[in-house]
């Protein structure tokens, strides 16, 4: 009996001895696991940084576009500024005579003073002041645009108006015998809204009575059909804003051969 209970106990305290001993192992297990954590270099959170850098990438990118953008509008407006000096020098010599679209030229100093003869609501029967300064400038050659504001006066009569205008061209080769002339036909009109004249509403048989004129008289006859764009219309309907004039300019030019 006495032998039974000794063996008993000693395998009791083995069995302690065994418990501990695992025990022992995970806390060392578990000692060595926190120490490679904090030797091993720890994942950041980099979602931030990323979103920094993304914000900085595009504020570059954004201010290379516009970098871009403007070193091209420079580049335009300088080729647009070349094309219109050479336009100038083109002109040189030269005048255009009309009422207050031909004044767009120098209102918008796309030409010099010097280079238009024009006056707000002038036609082909009060041209006198017009003429005497043309005659005293005695220019190489004369580009004319008139005819719109007498469109209303002469009430549907296209024949009166063809012979008004060839009055005018045979005065005007009188005062100027050595000057090349280029007559400009007349541009649509956009609105009725503000010029209230039905006879506005079609212009061709003017421009036909402007083109047989120029074939009798042995002018020239600059047809703009085309040219005028809605784009280019002041809001009255019948005058031209800026843009329009370095456009009709180049027409001319090309037109006339110089």
């Amino acid at each position: 009996m006495e032998g039974r209970k000794r063996t008993g106990g000693k395998a009791g305290i083995k069995r302690k001895y065994q418990v501990l001993t695992v025990f022992v192992l995970l806390g060392i297990l578990a000692l060595l696991g926190m120490g490679i954590r904090l030797l091993l270099p720890q994942k950041e959170d980099v979602s931030e940084g990323r979103k920094l850098l993304q914000k900085l990438e595009k504020r570059d990118l954004l201010k290379t576009e516009d970098a871009v953008r403007k070193v091209r509008q420079e580049q335009l407006q300088g080729e647009g500024a070349a094309a219109q000096r050479d336009y100038r020098e083109a002109f040189s010599g030269c005048v255009i005579m009309g009422d207050s679209v031909a004044s767009g030229f120098s209102t918008y100093n796309v030409l010099d003073s010097t280079n238009v003869v024009a006056e707000v609501g002038t036609g082909l029967t009060s041209y006198d002041k017009q003429l005497e300064t043309v005659t005293e400038l005695k220019p190489r050659c004369v580009f004319l645009y008139y005819g719109f504001n007498d469109v209303g006066h002469v009430h549907g009569d296209v024949e009166l108006f063809r012979q008004e205008y060839a009055d005018f061209i045979i005065q005007l080769k009188q005062a100027l015998p050595e000057s090349e002339i280029f007559v400009n036909g007349l541009f649509p009109v956009l609105s009725l809204d503000v010029v209230e004249n039905e006879a506005y509403k079609d212009l061709q048989p003017y421009n036909e009575a402007i083109r047989s004129m120029c074939k009798e008289q042995g002018v020239a006859f600059l047809d703009n059909e085309g040219l005028a764009q809605e784009t280019d219309y002041a809001e009255d309907g019948y005058h031209f804003e800026i843009e329009f004039y370095p456009k009709w300019l180049q027409q001319m030019v090309e037109g006339a051969g110089l």
